[in-house]
């Protein structure tokens, strides 16, 4: 061939055996490397772990707001507060915060007990401090979940006040029923409906004497419960869950849901049983009554508006139950026949000692005990769900007042390593303990000897009240915070000393998180065995083919 030749000259030559062959050759090497690639895309994509959704990716982290971190001066943590400390969290590795309740309420139950659901508490700050707060939340690829409370209202909350003067259509937005006189000017009927006890008070009916009838509160007198059976309260709900969403919010933790319905003819008297003070009753008549339809509401709000937000990538928004019961009940909150409720319900197994509701058994700290609490719940997980754990809240004791302090590093280490996802309490990463309040000085309305030892502020440095706040004008019990620091925080249980030190419980406690990352994949999604469990030992492995196997051991028991 040569240029200029001529096109009748040219596809003589193509014909020619050398031309035809490596026409066919170069075409053949073509076919065998694009198949080879297409197989190779499709064995790293088969073999390749699959991406988890962020609620299985995470800590869960749950800060109680009124302890986080002071911003204006008046010993009161607030939204500013926790913005400012955003940078800590991500350094920790903490991509998962829940916030304790932040809407208005007159705090009988330090914010349980909501006045209005889709506002902010003055005391905590503004709308547009919250909305900042979860855009710089957002911008690190951070996910806030808000604490939601279905079962009960304030007594201060628009609804009440028109229910009980019976304004359409709130007038059955509350559980009423007749009742006799109030008497003694109690607030009890002489003769209530029922003998039914509430988890804080003699009795769970309450005179009102502006409708002249009873109204029910399985919590304290100014938190009346509201009617779920009615669905235009239903309905009013879903509108919270929706106005939360379209702000930004990545989820919630649903409150006390399983006192959600009672035994609806409100006559049948409770059986007693052998238990003080709330448990000298069987509450069947009104924890836990008619769960398919309580199921059936909480279905309906995964169905008709989580969902509806989830669609976008990243975007998925996620639920949490919060029901004290043993697993084989508690796993039913995640859904049946395949429907889907909560992502999971919070797993309390390994909260031991007297909770705030009496119902958590204490034990004592064994190996044995701790494989008997793992085994019991992952058994009852249902197939492809996520199991989780949670070792301390708002309502419990902390770490180091219920087990042998010696072994908290243990108990969270063996939190970050189990498969699932890990709920933890502020402070814990420093060891935090509870503090001693005086009798009688509390800032706790129900508990008034005894207060809540586990909100205490949180522990920043070794400065005048731990860091956490700069006021120094004491209040009427000689505080300048709203509960009194900890003392311990000038003994080395703060942020600012722990940062420094590579053998403290911070140090240990952020790396335990780096190993949940993608450069850890047994403890990242790897297959769980247990290796050894008796009186003084627990231990398991974390392993997962073709990653390097974790085995992880605990000492324990008395010695």
């Amino acid at each position: 061939p040569y240029a200029g030749m001529p096109k009748e000259v040219l596809l003589q030559y193509s014909e020619q055996p050398l031309w035809v062959g490596l026409r066919w050759f170069f075409l053949t090497i073509f076919i065998v490397a694009g198949l080879g690639l297409i197989a190779w895309t499709v064995f790293v994509i088969m073999t390749s772990p699959s991406c988890l959704p962020w609620w299985q990716d995470t800590v869960i982290y749950q800060i109680y707001p009124r302890s986080f971190k002071d911003s204006d001066g008046d010993g009161i943590g607030d939204i500013k507060g926790i913005h400012e400390k955003l940078g800590y969290l991500d350094d920790l590795g903490v991509k998962t915060v829940w916030l304790s309740p932040i809407f208005p309420s007159p705090m009988k139950d330090f914010g349980y007990d909501v006045s209005d659901y889709t506002g902010i508490w003055e005391t905590f700050g503004t709308m547009d401090d919250f909305q900042r707060l979860l855009d710089a939340m957002h911008e690190r690829g951070m996910k806030l979940i808000l604490d939601f409370v279905p079962n009960h209202t304030s007594d201060q909350h628009e609804w009440f006040n028109k229910s009980r003067e019976s304004v359409d259509p709130y007038t059955d937005y509350y559980v009423w029923k007749d009742c006799s006189d109030d008497n003694d000017g109690d607030g009890i009927p002489d003769t209530p409906p029922t003998n039914w006890r509430s988890v804080f008070t003699e009795s769970m009916w309450q005179r009102d004497e502006t409708r002249g009838q009873c109204y029910l509160h399985q919590f304290l007198v100014e938190q009346p419960d509201l009617n779920l059976r009615n669905t235009d309260v239903q309905d009013k709900l879903t509108d919270v869950i929706r106005t939360w969403l379209s702000r930004g919010v990545d989820g919630f933790r649903v409150d006390a849901i399983g006192h959600g319905l009672e035994e609806d003819s409100y006559s049948i008297d409770a059986p007693e049983a052998p238990c003080d003070p709330y448990f000298t009753q069987l509450h069947n008549y009104t924890f836990e009554y008619e769960p398919e339809t309580l199921h059936g509401i909480i279905q309906g709000w995964r169905d008709s508006v989580l969902t509806e937000y989830s669609n976008e990538p990243e975007k998925y928004r996620f639920m949490v139950t919060e029901v004290y019961l043993p697993p084989q009940g508690l796993t039913r909150y995640y859904g049946r026949d395949g429907k889907v409720e909560a992502d999971f319900p919070f797993n309390f197994q390994l909260i031991s000692g007297e909770s705030k509701y009496g119902n958590l058994p204490d034990y004592e700290l064994t190996g044995t005990k701790t494989h008997e609490l793992v085994d019991s719940w992952l058994k009852e997980v249902p197939a492809r769900r996520w199991p989780n754990w949670v070792l301390g809240n708002h309502d419990n004791h902390r770490l180091p007042n219920r087990f042998n302090p010696e072994y908290s590093r243990a108990m969270v280490m063996m939190l970050m390593m189990l498969p699932g996802t890990p709920t933890t309490y502020y402070g814990e990463e420093i060891g935090m303990s509870d503090i001693t309040p005086e009798v009688g000085k509390t800032q706790d309305p129900f508990c008034p000897d005894s207060g809540d030892p586990m909100r205490a502020p949180m522990q920043w440095s070794a400065e005048t009240n731990a860091g956490f706040s700069d006021n120094n004008e004491t209040d009427q019990h000689g505080w300048t915070t709203w509960l009194p620091v900890n003392t311990d925080y000038q003994q080395g249980v703060n942020v600012e000393e722990q940062q420094s030190a590579t053998d403290s419980a911070l140090s240990m406690y952020k790396a335990l998180i780096g190993m949940r990352g993608l450069s850890h994949l047994a403890i990242h999604r790897g297959w769980f065995c247990y290796v050894l469990y008796n009186e003084n030992t627990f231990a398991f492995v974390r392993e997962l083919e073709g990653a390097p196997g974790y085995l992880i051991t605990m000492n324990l028991g008395k010695d």
